[in-house]
């Protein structure tokens, strides 16, 4: 009986590790399946502006042919260009990886030491972009540091114990930048606040040129989060304790900063606030994105609200998002979204500046994922269903079932310069025509942990679901032979076409 309970025991362990492993992962960079993209760098943001006035949306431009070399696309499969792994990189027993900074030199990788429970570890590792060989690692620390996603100025800054530090990539060098959230008095736009413990769980991000910072959950309070901009240079340019409750941790789709106006998105409430300023103007429930010239787009009901930031500019945040539960759209980018609702009687809806209907559609269901990128209209819902309108009047340009469904919430979508769409459902990913909905291949190798862009190509990175390893995963070129993707590593399920 002894014996047994010890190993149950040890089951029971085991599985609490990898259960709070994953979910700070996801925290950090999303969960697959919900939408939930995280911290990790995503694309730039597109030129805000309203859909196209041709008849329908622009085909994509074919690559240029070349005779030198062939253009490389997804569309024609991937290739694993690397692959780090615990056993590459010298770990052993339960300790866990997953990316978290991408550089053009080399990539950061967050390392969770759980081998003693009662005293885990953590810490940073530097990989060569280009070879996934490991050139550095930090000395582990008791403090659980978060980095922004994106580099500023071949700069990584992190985040831990109500401090702000710099990380060289090419050494792994740590320098204290600025202190914030630390116990006693701090400056706030509201006026002086104490704070009888530091921070311990500080979030960071890139935006706009400066350093994003906020606590997630300072000693599980419900009533404040500090949110605070500050430079490069260590000034803290303003700290808010907004009444808005991120305690959930950052949400779909990334926090953005346009014109004047920051907008942080959480999980349980959002807060959009005056960039020079500092004062929070408006806290939304659901997510917030850009929806056209001086217009937010909220995917929560609520009454239209309008408001001024500092610089003189009139933004109206639209909040009615549908009729009566008929159905909801959620969008996979902030930095540019469809205004999009259902309406009382079940139609789709494209809702105008001035809050006027363009158009209305009748589409095959009424809970979907949407990704606009200022040409293309996707929709996708939970059960692998998948189709293209034009956002000029609403016409389904195709439809399509997609192999891969999702239990955890809406699918995420991402469509690239050559043509390719994907689809990450769950552990499924699915790269298919953004023009006509067909299907190139299906993996379930990787989901994407984030993508980096290069002048007519782009890189993604694989995240392996067991958090045991992390792939560069790059286009292939055309091949007269056969038009499949490679295998990530040594497995071989998961792909068609």
């Amino acid at each position: 009986m002894t014996g047994e309970g010890g190993r149950m025991t040890a089951v029971l362990i085991g599985a609490i590790v990898v259960v709070v492993a994953l979910i700070v992962a996801g925290m950090l960079f999303g969960i697959p399946g919900t939408g939930f993209h995280g911290l990790l760098q995503r694309e730039s943001p597109p030129t805000v502006g309203p859909p196209p006035t041709t008849s329908q949306p622009k085909k994509s431009t074919p690559p240029a042919k070349s005779s030198e070399a062939a253009p490389t696309s997804y569309a024609n499969g991937y290739s694993q260009v690397w692959q780090a792994t615990t056993d590459t990189l010298g770990l052993s027993g339960e300790q866990y990886i997953w990316l978290t900074t991408v550089t053009d030199s080399m990539w950061i990788i967050q390392l969770s030491d759980m081998r003693d429970l009662a005293s885990p570890k953590y810490s940073l590792i530097g990989v060569d972009a280009t070879t996934g060989v490991k050139q550095w690692q930090t000395t582990p620390t008791p403090n659980y540091p978060n980095c922004a996603s994106q580099p500023l100025d071949g700069v990584v800054y992190c985040a831990d114990a109500g401090r702000i530090f710099s990380v060289d990539p090419a050494t792994g060098q740590e320098t204290l930048v600025t202190n914030v959230f630390q116990a006693g008095t701090i400056e706030t736009v509201t006026g002086p606040i104490t704070l009888d413990i530091t921070a311990s769980n500080i979030q960071i991000e890139v935006i706009g040129g400066y350093l994003v910072v906020f606590d997630s959950d300072y000693r599980g309070q419900a009533d404040y989060t500090l949110v605070s901009l500050v430079t490069t240079g260590g000034d803290i340019l303003w700290t808010n304790p907004a009444s808005i409750f991120a305690s959930c941790g950052t949400a779909p789709p990334p926090d953005v900063m346009v014109d004047g106006l920051l907008i942080v998105n959480s999980l349980c409430q959002v807060g959009v606030f005056d960039v020079k300023t500092g004062e929070l103007l408006a806290k939304p429930a659901g997510y917030v994105g850009v929806s056209g010239p001086n217009q937010l787009w909220a995917t929560s009901a609520g009454p239209n609200t309008t408001f001024t930031s500092s610089d003189g500019t009139s933004w109206t945040m639209f909040g009615v998002r549908g009729g009566g539960g008929n159905g909801g759209i959620q969008f996979t980018t902030s930095d540019q979204v469809a205004p999009l609702a259902f309406t009382s009687d079940g139609k789709l809806a494209w809702i105008n500046l001035d809050g006027s209907t363009l158009w209305t559609a009748t589409v095959p269901g009424n809970w979907y994922a949407s990704c606009y990128d200022g040409t293309h209209l996707i929709l996708s819902d939970n059960d692998g269903g998948a189709l293209a309108l034009s956002p000029r009047d609403g016409s389904i340009l195709w439809n399509a079932t997609m192999p891969g469904t999702t239990t955890e919430g809406s699918p995420d979508i991402l469509i690239l310069e050559d043509g390719t769409a994907m689809t990450q459902w769950d552990d499924t990913l699915g790269a298919y025509s953004v023009d006509t909905g067909l299907v190139y291949w299906t993996t379930k190798d990787f989901w994407i942990n984030t993508w980096v862009r290069h002048p007519g190509s782009l890189t993604l990175a694989g995240l392996s679901l067991d958090l045991g390893s992390i792939s560069r995963v790059d286009p292939k070129t055309p091949s007269s032979s056969s038009n499949a993707p490679s295998i990530i590593g040594s497995r071989a399920g998961g792909r068609s076409g």
